[in-house]
């Protein structure tokens, strides 16, 4: 009766593997048809591989370009994510001022407002500042948008680190912008790469 979990877990985490992969499997082999082969069949395989498909796609669609622009803006996305919540999620874990603890809270609560509650604000206050139909503006928007999740899940992180190296540096002279740099940072790498990983799989799903 012990194992009776367990092996349900192995069994639905498999048929989800395997559904998974079974619809990887049919869109590639679907990308090979021609247009009256996939009306005529769905599921049948295609007679031949036209890899001229692919370049068809490519300049005829122009999905070459919206690749591009995904991948640039995703990476200009999530630099400026995590630049911008680390710096702040090192203050908030480190510097105890007045307002800390109720700044830190306010980040928190802007990630319990639904998005559609501010999209139409949002609008016209970037149509007024002139960052519709932008790059730089959706690069600006999707940083905002970022920055609560990102502080939320750094400050923890920057919590659980210890002192005792950062003290060390600042008594040899170190500033306290050479040592969120040089100490803080590398030790937060594995979470500053979890949530580059996060933020580039949201990014990327929301623009392309």
């Amino acid at each position: 009766m012990r194992r009776l979990p367990k092996l349900l877990a192995i069994l639905f985490m498999g048929g989800y593997c395997l559904s998974s992969l079974i619809a990887l499997f049919w869109v590639t082999y679907t990308s090979f048809k021609t247009n009256p082969e996939f009306f005529a069949s769905t599921w049948s395989l295609p007679t031949e591989l036209r890899w001229s498909n692919y370049a068809y796609a490519w300049d005829n669609a122009e999905i070459g370009r919206y690749f591009f622009n995904t991948a640039y803006i995703t990476a200009l996305a999530t630099s400026g994510t995590l630049l911008a919540s680390a710096m702040a999620a090192y203050v908030l874990s480190r510097v105890t001022f007045r307002f800390s603890r109720f700044t830190f809270y306010l980040f928190l609560s802007a990630m319990m407002v639904p998005p559609m509650l501010y999209l139409f604000p949002l609008f016209v206050q970037m149509r007024h500042m002139h960052l519709t139909n932008s790059h730089f503006g959706l690069i600006v928007l999707y940083i905002a948008t970022g920055l609560p999740f990102s502080i939320f899940v750094l400050t923890g992180f920057f919590r659980t680190l210890p002192t005792e190296m950062e003290e060390a540096a600042l008594i040899d002279g170190a500033s306290p912008w050479r040592t969120f740099w040089t100490i803080a940072l590398p030790l937060a790498k594995p979470g500053l790469i979890a949530v580059s990983i996060i933020k580039c799989i949201n990014y990327w799903n929301e623009f392309f």
